[in-house]
């Protein structure tokens, strides 16, 4: 089902959310969206727990929502540390949550996503294991001069999958990420994401 309703953004500021599923909708809008991500993990440094998140990640996804939620979503890993093994994901999209920023300020989806495949994902990531990814569309500037871009993934059921637990920005990874800088196309950790609502 989905539902149309405005938030309070701030004093003046209003949001539009709508929600949805494969199951059917019942307003007529279209959300196309498409991101890549990518990471390069040199240096356990916070968020990361363990040399086991050390090497490069991607994710990168594409679909259509609207009357029913129609989306891909692709993952691999290359471990720094040979003995981890490579990793690899294939999701569906099966619902989706959408927000809209007053004056076009950003766009934001809440997909939930189900395995196809996973290799080397950790204990029980197996196929039918829904999550959440989280992506972020803004052109407004952080403190380096990129987007405010991101994708987030994780909230697997019963905790499973946690070697599909990341983040990407583009915010500079410092001693983390190598080069230190963020940002595409040659940043130490980058995420590019473009949400449409019509």
């Amino acid at each position: 089902m989905r539902t149309r309703c405005l938030l309070p953004l701030g004093a003046l500021a209003a949001a539009l959310v709508v929600a949805g599923s494969a199951g059917g909708t019942t307003r007529a809008l279209t959300i196309h969206f498409s991101f890549s991500t990518y990471a390069n993990n040199v240096r356990v440094v916070a968020p990361l727990v363990g040399r086991w998140q050390l090497g490069t990640a991607h994710l990168k996804g594409s679909g259509e929502l609207g009357s029913g939620a129609d989306g891909m979503i692709v993952g691999f890993g290359d471990p720094l540390l040979p003995r981890y093994g490579n990793t690899s994901l294939r999701a569906q999209v099966i619902s989706y949550r959408y927000q809209g920023g007053a004056h076009g300020a950003f766009d934001k989806l809440v997909l939930t996503v189900q395995v196809l495949s996973a290799s080397n994902g950790g204990p029980r990531c197996d196929p039918g294991v829904q999550g959440t990814v989280t992506l972020y569309d803004s052109d407004a500037k952080i403190s380096n001069g990129e987007n405010a871009d991101y994708v987030v993934m994780g909230h697997w059921t019963a905790a499973r999958c946690p070697t599909f637990v990341q983040g990407w920005t583009n915010a500079d990874g410092g001693p983390r990420t190598s080069p230190a800088h963020g940002g595409p196309p040659r940043g130490g950790q980058w995420a590019i994401v473009n949400i449409s609502a019509r």
